[in-house]
């Protein structure tokens, strides 16, 4: 708004998610803010489909003023995770891990996961790994206890996500909201088999054949059901592991989003 009213530089605008509070609909002061404050923005930069269009039909920004710059990450650096060292972890026999990494906010709906994990049926033993911190820590944990899987869920704290991702046979986001998580292409780039809600473009990001994994964000049964048929195909895992290896070290390369962002910075600076 500063830059609105005082235009002293050319403005780009970073626009990167919302809270749980915008999960479902937009906040209508915070739509009129956004038309007011970036009406004359030389620039709206999002990470995701859903935000290039929310900018151009709610917020009204023209769409030649709106660019999309996917999130890249450095796919080197998850190319080989670790396996099975997490503090106080050891992998019984036949145990299948799923895990996410995420803070423990609102937002990112952890609960989701633990009623969804309570709700399991798989013979094989199963555990649930959380990496992550933040407010919700101790809820998580008293909900676990109610639910009857505190045995079986493991709340490592914040962690490296390569330190964790290679013991996962599965990823799995349980988000209320999301744009591009990087916790998704980090999950992709260490060859993870991804079980998720359809929220933000977590859809089309994953590999085309892990889409049909991606379910309803509210559809705990489905969610449930996805992450069954995962567990019992550990050729569909590994296939769709290394296709979303292939697709975050392609297409959401860390190099690829420098080489967008040094054009768009560097065409303003020329303007």
């Amino acid at each position: 708004m500063a830059a609105r009213l005082s235009p002293v530089r050319r403005h780009i605008h970073l626009e990167a998610g919302f809270s749980q509070r915008e999960a479902d609909s937009q906040i209508l002061r915070r739509v009129l803010f956004r038309r007011l404050a970036l009406a004359r923005c030389a620039l709206v930069v999002v990470p995701s489909r859903q935000l290039e269009n929310l900018a151009s039909r709610v917020w009204r920004v023209p769409a030649a003023r709106v660019a999309y710059i996917p999130n890249g990450i450095d796919a080197v650096r998850f190319c080989a995770p670790l396996r099975d060292t997490i503090p106080g972890f050891a992998r019984r026999p036949g145990e299948l891990v799923i895990g996410t990494v995420a803070p423990l906010r609102p937002e990112k709906n952890i609960g989701r996961l633990l009623r969804v994990f309570a709700m399991l049926g798989n013979p094989a033993p199963l555990r649930l790994v959380v990496a992550g911190d933040g407010v919700e820590r101790g809820a998580l944990g008293r909900l676990a206890a109610q639910l009857g899987i505190a045995d079986w869920v493991i709340f490592t704290g914040r962690v490296a996500p390569e330190s964790v991702l290679g013991t996962f046979d599965i990823f799995a986001l349980s988000s209320d909201t999301e744009q591009m998580p990087n916790a998704l292409l980090e999950a992709m780039a260490a060859s993870r088999a991804i079980a998720a809600v359809d929220v933000g473009d977590v859809k089309t990001i994953v590999c085309e054949e892990n889409r049909e994994f991606i379910v309803a964000r509210d559809d705990e049964p489905a969610f449930a059901a996805a992450i069954t048929r995962l567990l019992h195909s550990p050729e569909k895992r590994e296939i769709l592991g290394a296709l979303n290896h292939r697709r975050a070290a392609t297409e959401y390369s860390q190099e690829r989003m420098f080489c967008a962002y040094s054009k768009v910075f560097g065409a303003v600076r020329a303007a």
